[in-house]
């Protein structure tokens, strides 16, 4: 089975780091560190994903310390792949396999979950299935 058939929809982002940083993890730009607080995947109909990344200011830890958008003066449109494992399920969403926990996931209907947790689950096929779990709240 090829790569692309394995998973549906593409980041079409501008920042491809963002895929990769956690919650908690620090960037550093010309403005100073600064901590991630807040990580938002918009899926659209077609899957295709965005993230935007928050944070503040490092040595800004009050409770109230405004929160920043990630910007990159490197910005691409370079179409990204991710490595994909050999055995995922068939229509994966793309954006499942770096979804973290604690992560926003935001659809185009405007509907807003945050990520409890994450399960790999291996189906009796040998295939894995990714299942996000939200938080009831």
């Amino acid at each position: 089975m090829s790569e692309q058939n394995r998973t549906v929809g593409t980041y079409i982002g501008t920042m491809p780091e963002d895929i990769y940083i956690r919650l908690g993890e620090i960037w550093d730009d010309d403005t100073g560190p600064q901590k991630v607080t807040k990580k938002i995947y918009t899926t659209h109909n077609n899957m295709n994903y965005d993230i935007q990344v928050y944070g503040i200011f490092q040595g800004d830890q009050k409770k109230d310390a405004p929160e920043r958008k990630k910007t990159s003066q490197s910005e691409s449109s370079a179409p990204y792949a991710l490595p994909l494992p050999p055995n995922l399920k068939p229509g994966t969403p793309e954006a499942f396999l770096s979804i973290g926990i604690g992560d926003i996931h935001r659809t185009d209907d405007g509907t807003q979950r945050r990520v409890a947790n994450k399960a790999f689950r291996e189906q009796s096929n040998g295939m894995i299935a990714i299942e996000i779990i939200y938080d009831p709240s």
